[in-house]
C-alpha cells in the first residue's frame, strides 16, 4: 500500500486547499481524532440538519460514495420536486449539499452558525461546481441558516 492510498478528498480538504495549498495536502493525509468539544460541535450541526431536513421534505439519498452519486442520478430521472443530501462528483470527490431542488435547480446549504462566513461561501460554491459537473444548470443557491434562538423541543421557529 503505497502512502497516497491513505489521501482521503473532502468539501472540507478542497475548502482548506482554497485557502492554503499545502494545509489541504496535510489534511487530506492526516487521521483527524477530535476532542470532546469538536465533537459537541459535530453533534449540534448533526441536530441543526436534522430539523433542517425537516423544513425541507424530499425524497433523502441515504447511501454513501458511488452509490450514493447513482441514487441521485436515479431520483433526478423520477419527478422527485426536492432531494435532501444528493450526492455529486467531481474529480472523484462525492460532495453532498444539503438540498436541491430539482424543479428550479436550487442548491441548498443549512448551516447551524449565527452569521455568514466565507466558508459558507465556499461551501456552497464546491456544491454547486459538483452539481453542474454532474450535468445539472443550477439556478440559484442559498445558505440557510437556522433561527439562533431555537432550542431542540423549544417553540422557536
Amino acid at each position: 500500500m503505497t502512502a497516497e492510498a491513505n489521501v482521503k478528498l473532502t468539501k472540507h480538504t478542497l475548502r482548506l486547499a482554497h485557502t492554503c495549498m499545502r494545509m489541504g495536502w496535510e489534511s487530506a493525509r492526516r487521521q483527524e481524532h477530535h476532542n470532546i468539544a469538536a465533537l459537541g460541535i459535530f453533534r449540534q450541526g448533526n441536530l441543526v440538519e436534522r430539523e433542517a431536513m425537516s423544513l425541507f421534505p424530499g425524497k433523502r439519498i441515504g447511501s454513501t460514495g458511488a452509490l450514493a452519486v447513482q441514487a441521485t442520478s436515479n431520483a433526478l430521472l423520477t419527478s422527485e420536486s426536492l432531494l435532501q443530501q444528493p450526492a455529486f462528483e467531481i474529480a472523484g470527490i462525492v460532495i453532498r449539499p444539503d438540498v436541491l431542488e430539482t424543479g428550479c435547480v436550487h442548491v441548498l446549504d443549512v448551516k447551524s452558525g449565527k452569521s455568514v462566513k466565507d466558508k459558507y461561501v465556499l461551501d456552497i460554491a464546491i456544491s454547486v461546481a459538483a452539481a453542474e459537473a454532474s450535468g445539472l444548470s443550477v439556478e440559484q443557491a442559498s445558505i440557510c441558516h437556522i433561527n439562533p434562538a431555537y432550542r431542540g423541543g423549544g417553540e422557536e421557529p
